[in-house]
């Protein structure tokens, strides 16, 4: 059977990806100049629960953290111990029992580092799909802001430019808007600095080159 391997992310100068089991793995250099690659971690047994995936991989605070689904968990945030042996949720629930969690994949980019924060995208039941921080703490891990009270806001993050974190998001008005957050409720704001609310666009992909931003825009109207 074929092995997927995903989620690469350099940890301590060496290349760690991800395998189906989940298993963790990393690509080192030898003393002879050559490569070799070696098992670190068959993720441990969870007591009856299973490991659904590994969904991303991300290095916060000189720790390696991850995106992993288990059967009666959903998808939570994990953080490994240094030595990478063992890892354990960030928060073990995001919402109740009933409903512990769904930490969603279908964004392009989950795990974004920022102004020594980590920002996640999570459904906690509650609140429908909308952006997180956390500080490597479990009384640290909270709702940055609730965009879309009715729904969710299905954010996506996209980049860092002039020390703000920009993403996308649904307010229940505009679908897709670009958003701007430093890391705090209060300046997590849309952004009105161009006519994107006159022309009624949706934002689909930005990038950064030459200290300007770019980006695709669909107008949300005929």
């Amino acid at each position: 059977n074929g092995s997927s391997v995903d989620n690469f992310v350099i940890y301590n100068n060496k290349l760690y990806f991800t395998t189906n089991g989940p298993q963790l793995w990393k690509l080192d250099i030898d003393t002879n100049g050559d490569e070799v690659v070696e098992k670190v971690l068959d993720f441990p047994n969870l007591d009856g629960d299973t490991w659904t995936g590994v969904f991303e991989t991300v290095v916060y605070k000189d720790q390696l953290y991850a995106a992993i689904g288990t059967l009666s968990k959903g998808t939570l945030l994990w953080k490994f111990d240094n030595s990478l042996q063992s890892l354990s949720p960030v928060k073990p629930s995001y919402g109740s029992a009933s409903d512990p969690v769904s930490f969603t994949t279908s964004s392009t980019r989950e795990l974004y580092v920022h102004n020594n924060l980590l920002f996640f995208i999570v459904n906690d039941g509650v609140n429908g799909t909308e952006p997180w921080i956390t500080d490597g703490t479990e009384s640290g891990t909270k709702l940055l802001k609730n965009i879309n009270p009715s729904l969710s806001s299905l954010a996506t993050y996209q980049v860092v430019f002039n020390n703000k974190l920009y993403f996308t998001a649904s307010d229940g008005q505009f679908d897709n808007y670009l958003w701007k957050t430093d890391g705090t409720t209060g300046g997590t704001v849309k952004e009105d600095n161009f006519s994107l609310v006159k022309n009624k666009l949706a934002v689909t992909a930005m990038t950064i080159m030459n200290n300007t931003t770019y980006f695709i825009a669909s107008s949300l109207c005929n």
